[in-house]
């Protein structure tokens, strides 16, 4: 039978020799070169980020200033596309809304997760009806009685069902918040 001794002789030291230490080192240079390469990707990462923040800044600056361009355009009356209705609409049988509409771009900014929502008619000017049901300048309409209106052709499409006098559902977004008005055209 075999025989088993309680506390075993430990083994002798032993020292590392040349061969240990080379390849020791060996093993180190191949992290260290890792770590060099690691870092330079690190640094080109930074500074295509930094370069790409730049951009994104760029863009934003644009943005905001063809933004004012077109509102200052559309205050001032020269957008060819303005105005679409103004209190001489009733004459020919249209409702009147006391509005003056643009297509509309909504723009929702945000560095992680910016967003372009295109599809929406967006109010220039308010007075009479529109006014008296909450309506302003910025909104944007983005349906009108349930009709889905993403251009000024889908707003006057909806316009054309609607009767002088009748009540209209008409869905907004202002300021990144929808709700509903009733306005009650004349």
């Amino acid at each position: 039978p075999p025989h088993f001794v309680a506390n075993p002789v430990p083994p002798k030291e032993r020292f590392a020799d040349d061969n240990d230490i080379e390849t020791v080192k060996y093993f180190l240079r191949g992290a260290n070169n890792e770590i060099a390469r690691l870092r330079q990707n690190e640094e080109q990462m930074l500074k295509q980020q930094s370069s790409m923040q730049a951009e994104i800044d760029t863009l934003r600056q644009q943005v905001q200033t063809l933004q004012m361009q077109n509102y200052q355009q559309a205050m001032e009356g020269t957008d060819p596309r303005l105005p679409i209705f103004t209190p001489m609409d009733n004459d020919d049988g249209h409702p009147f809304f006391g509005l003056e509409v643009a297509d509309g771009v909504k723009y929702h900014d945000g560095f992680s997760d910016a967003k372009h929502s295109y599809g929406a008619v967006k109010i220039i000017k308010v007075w009479g009806p529109s006014e008296r049901a909450g309506l302003q300048a910025l909104d944007f309409i983005t349906h009108i009685n349930e009709d889905v209106v993403a251009t000024l052709h889908d707003f006057n499409d909806s316009v054309k069902k609607i009767k002088p006098g009748e009540p209209v559902d008409i869905t907004l977004e202002r300021g990144g918040e929808v709700f509903g008005t009733v306005v009650y055209t004349e």
